[in-house]
């Protein structure tokens, strides 16, 4: 009797550990569970942070063969250039349609360009790309430059025999002969060797011809 009372005992202390030792493992299981998840949310989030942020040397070459492709037709829209100012800083905003977008977007996109100050999402010189058509995709923001906080852009056109540089452009029907594009680090950047982050290949004006044949773009200011 004392020995099937020990046996017993002991099976039910042998099953109460088990029991024990699966709730545990289970806790562990859904506490790694939720870490791998965790890390995951994170990996994915950082890279679609790298897929919004143009890199600081393919910036000025993006901004240019936007700007080189630049046309008019159909569905695309106007090309429109707004001058603007926030605190006395140039934050110029631009728009405008090209039949491609180039081997990561194809197709005929709507690009807008404009100064973006936000500590909740993407901030700096931002780039909006829309897809144009019958494609239902939600527009791209990417990030230009992160750290840019002045956009100033031109528009050069003839008036009688003479080239002038205008602040503003608004047309469905016609290109200005050129663009000229020149944005700066934001002010809290200013003694910030670095700026930032900002890339020191925007801090060069870019000048782009937009209409074929053009000879080379002087500056003018």
């Amino acid at each position: 009797m004392g020995m099937t009372m020990t046996l017993r005992s002991r099976l039910g202390f042998t099953l109460v550990e088990v029991l024990v030792a699966l709730v545990v493992a289970g806790v562990v299981a859904a506490a790694a569970y939720g870490v791998v998840g965790s890390m995951a949310a994170s990996r994915r989030a950082a890279e679609r942070a790298r897929e919004r942020a143009l890199p600081g040397a393919g910036a000025r070459q993006t901004l240019e063969e936007w700007l080189r492709a630049a046309a008019l037709f159909d569905g695309g829209g106007p090309f429109a250039g707004a001058d603007r100012r926030a605190a006395g800083v140039p934050r110029d905003e631009l728009a405008f349609a090209v039949e491609d977008g180039g081997a990561l977007r194809p197709g005929p996109r709507r690009i807008r360009l404009w100064i973006e100050r936000s500590t909740f999402g993407p901030s700096g010189l931002l780039a909006e790309v829309a897809a144009l058509g019958p494609r239902a995709e939600p527009p791209e923001t990417l990030e230009v430059a992160r750290a840019a906080g002045a956009l100033d852009v031109r528009y050069r056109t003839t008036v009688n025999d003479h080239v002038a540089w205008v602040d503003a452009w608004a047309s469905d029907s016609a290109l200005p002969e050129a663009v000229e594009l020149r944005a700066a680090p934001a002010q809290e950047h200013a003694a910030d060797p670095r700026a930032g982050g900002f890339p020191p290949l925007l801090r060069l004006p870019l000048r782009v011809p937009l209409r074929p044949g053009l000879r080379p773009v002087e500056g003018g200011r």
